[in-house]
């Protein structure tokens, strides 16, 4: 990018994705729901937020800070599952748990925007409270509500990417909420559960950016 190179997504919107906590803070300011986060600097921190969440009778879901596809994410009930993570430099960042809308049906949803519009959605269902395509997850084509179309709209802006993977879920009480933003998403799922050609979209996209980028540069007497 230094060199004039386009590059998408840029090295910016990378760095306000590969961080969690730096989405989260970002989603925060931008007032996008996302589930109640924390991030922690030592276990004794990370202990205390989870003895006063499981006082009020919530569960937590650890994740690493740079992570994807569901990997190393595990569910906490109780103070005694902290002893047996396995966390790098004490840096907890914990979250609330989202219980399904429907008992037993853990479903969320994968929207890609590009250039601030959703071109294709997928609702990932699963067995297990994990709903990643890459664990295992099934995956079918979806429609979405304005409602959801501008949550993962906003999102993406607020991370500063010109495309994105965005995960919504519902809560119980029929609410959306960010779950992550991806600003290197995987489209193999989303790609088999609806057929659209995001390769294609994300072509079209990096030849207009090219374009725009050269039409800037030119001298104002050039043709």
């Amino acid at each position: 990018a230094e060199l004039g190179v386009p590059v998408l997504n840029p090295a910016h919107a990378i760095e306000l994705t590969v961080d969690k906590a730096r989405t989260s803070l970002r989603l925060h300011l931008a007032n996008i729901p996302s589930p109640h986060t924390w991030a922690c600097e030592s276990r004794e921190q990370a202990l205390q937020i989870a003895r006063e969440e499981f006082a009020k009778g919530f569960s937590l879901v650890v994740k690493p800070l740079f992570g994807c596809q569901g990997k190393g994410i595990q569910r906490l009930d109780a103070l005694a599952q902290l002893d047996n993570l396995s966390v790098v430099g004490e840096a907890y960042y914990l979250q609330h748990y989202v219980a399904p809308a429907q008992i037993g049906c853990w479903q969320d949803w994968r929207l890609m925007v590009v250039n601030g519009e959703v071109i294709a959605a997928m609702t990932r269902r699963s067995n297990h409270w994990i709903t990643n395509f890459a664990q295992g997850a099934s995956c079918f084509a979806s429609t979405v509500p304005h409602e959801m179309a501008q949550l993962a709209i906003r999102a993406t802006a607020a991370v500063e990417a010109p495309y994105a993977g965005v995960d919504l879920i519902q809560d119980p009480q029929g609410q959306f909420s960010v779950l992550e933003v991806n600003s290197v998403p995987a489209w193999k799922g989303l790609y088999q559960a609806t057929g659209i050609d995001i390769a294609a979209r994300l072509a079209t996209m990096v030849a207009s950016h090219i374009q725009q980028t050269r039409q800037v540069s030119l001298p104002e007497h050039a043709s």
